[in-house]
């Protein structure tokens, strides 16, 4: 009989609540707010044709116009080849500055150290702006100095240009990448170097032998994070690359959303094709 109230008293109590999982839901759901949401709701008003205010029309109209469009391809080819030659030229200025910052003697190393820093906090617009005021192809000071001090008839540079927008990234990406590179080559065990430079090795036989090799995945991982983001850049791309007629991906949908009137449906179809792919 007392087996059987038991048995009814446990059938009657309520399950239990595993009250751990209530923080990884809220956090679950806090994501999905701030991410998954968004970006749902670019895709679907990627097929309203309609301006915002208005009924909504539904339409494949702005993906067939923002993929048949003759400068797309041209602005996508733009983007990776800004994106590839900054990742290049920046991992190996980050490479060396992170290698002479800590496995060399060199003086003011602690001035190159406090320079990339500074580099990576000051913002891109004011820094761009002040080699616009330095190589306007017009006014610009060290211009306008060398055509008077070597008689030239054309300006030597041209800050409007491919170079230009890849000269206006350097210090940023390179501080970047010397920031994430800098505590791999602080963990790395110098003794396997001091043993290539015992064997007869030079510093740059190190270098390329013994410590790019070893630090392969960080090196790896910065050189993935920054191609992303320089796929992603849009400020001095808007900045240099519209007043030469230079597009890349990001600066297509701003100048959609710029458009009189705005063409939102491309824009976003764009923006969806973008993100997806980056998903991935």
């Amino acid at each position: 009989m007392e087996l059987t109230r038991r048995t009814a008293l446990r059938a009657l109590q309520f399950p239990k609540i595993e009250w751990s999982w209530i923080p990884l839901t809220l956090l679950v759901g806090l994501l999905i707010v701030l991410l998954a949401y968004p970006l749902a709701l670019l895709l679907i008003k990627s097929f309203v044709v309609s301006g915002p205010g208005q009924d909504n029309v539904w339409a494949i109209n702005g993906w067939v116009e923002a993929f048949t469009d003759a400068n797309l391809a041209v602005a996508i080819g733009n983007t990776f080849y800004l994106a590839f030659i900054r990742v290049v030229v920046t991992t190996v200025l980050a490479i060396f500055f992170a290698w002479v910052v800590t496995r060399t003697d060199i003086p003011l190393k602690g001035f190159i150290e406090i320079a990339l820093w500074l580099g990576f906090f000051l913002p891109l617009l004011p820094m761009t702006m002040g080699w616009i005021l330095l190589l306007d192809p017009y006014n610009g000071l060290i211009n306008k100095l060398l055509m008077k001090v070597f008689a030239l008839s054309q300006p030597p540079f041209d800050i409007y240009s491919y170079w230009g927008i890849v000269w206006c990234h350097i210090a940023f990406s390179t501080s970047v990448r010397f920031l994430l590179l800098t505590p791999a080559f602080i963990a790395m065990d110098a003794a396997l170097e001091d043993a290539a430079r015992a064997s007869g090795s030079s510093n740059l036989g190190v270098l390329m032998r013994i410590t790019i090799p070893i630090l392969a995945p960080a090196v790896l991982a910065s050189t993935a994070l920054g191609f992303i983001r320089s796929l992603e850049s849009l400020e001095i791309e808007m900045v240099l690359g519209i007043p030469a007629g230079i597009y890349v991906v990001p600066t297509k949908i701003w100048d959609y959303i710029h458009w009189e009137p705005p063409l939102y449906d491309r824009a976003t179809a764009l923006c969806s094709i973008f993100w997806f792919l980056f998903s991935f």
